[in-house]
């Protein structure tokens, strides 16, 4: 009863590493694909219409706090009477910060009212980024196959242990 027990906690395990493999890998494809189009998107003047900094508390399970600072921007352009709002920066994610001051200096770029570029999906014009390209992308992408090579080996090797422990 034990083993089985065992098996099932450790398949459940191996089949939550290798699905969020398959997720972060899937959005860090996607992320790259969109940034690598982005580089394409005509581009159209803007206005900032909020530019703030966002706290956020992450407590891990031995109880000990750590603060980061998000930099958060939100937009408007104009295209032909359409009027669209959007708050991404880049594809590659939004870089946090341990220090308020940093995160402030990192959105000092985007002051309130400041006219900026946007560029634009010409397809779906809802979105769009204003940093073109595909910095930081990789990151998910290396943690997506980290996550799924950890599925395929633990078993692999829990398998070796078990059938070189019976003999």
């Amino acid at each position: 009863m034990a083993n089985v027990i065992w098996i099932l906690c450790g398949g459940f395990f191996v089949l939550a590493f290798f699905i969020g493999g398959v997720v972060a890998l899937y959005f860090g494809i996607r992320n790259r694909q969109k940034g690598t189009e982005s580089q394409n998107w005509p581009q159209v003047t803007g206005t900032i219409t909020k530019a703030g900094v966002k706290k956020d508390h992450d407590t891990d399970a031995e109880g000990f706090t750590t603060t980061t600072y998000i930099p958060e921007v939100e937009y408007e352009y104009q295209l032909g009477e359409d009027v669209y709002s959007n708050g991404q920066i880049s594809f590659g994610g939004t870089k946090t910060y341990n220090s308020r001051k940093k995160a402030e200096e990192a959105i000092s770029q985007y002051p309130l009212d400041g006219r900026i570029s946007v560029f634009y999906n010409p397809e779906k014009p809802d979105e769009s980024v204003l940093i073109q390209g595909t910095k930081g992308t990789m990151a998910l992408i290396i943690a997506g196959v980290v996550f799924i090579a950890i599925s395929i080996c633990a078993p692999c090797i829990g398998l070796i242990i078990y059938f070189t422990s019976v003999q």
